[in-house]
């Protein structure tokens, strides 16, 4: 079976029933007949989504980062406040990567 798409959000509807909804966004898609389906993506729509795969994922690393900074720096008993510090500014990355994710899903 040749790999074909969702036209609307790119999902990979390849091992799904010829005819459905698609997982990802809900639209109707009928491979048969082919409605709501594409053949394959293009070079750019694949760099486009791996390069928002990879900010989502340094934007998750960086809450991780600060968070456990933050942690070290109050364990080690530096700063009274570096543990609130370390949270908030874990708490806006991982803000920033729900964002960065949400984003991925927005129709283009």
């Amino acid at each position: 079976m040749r790999p074909v798409f969702c036209d609307q959000c790119d999902y990979e509807l390849i091992g799904l029933p010829p005819k459905g909804k698609c997982p990802e966004c809900g639209q109707r898609y009928d491979v048969n007949r082919h409605v709501g389906v594409r053949d394959q993506q293009t070079a750019e729509q694949r760099g486009v989504l791996i390069a928002k795969r990879i900010r989502t994922a340094i934007f998750i690393l960086m809450s991780l980062g600060a968070a456990a900074l933050g942690l070290y720096v109050q364990i080690a008993g530096k700063k009274d406040y570096a543990l609130a510090v370390g949270i908030f500014v874990a708490v806006m990355f991982l803000m920033a990567a729900v964002m960065s994710y949400m984003s991925q899903k927005e129709r283009e």
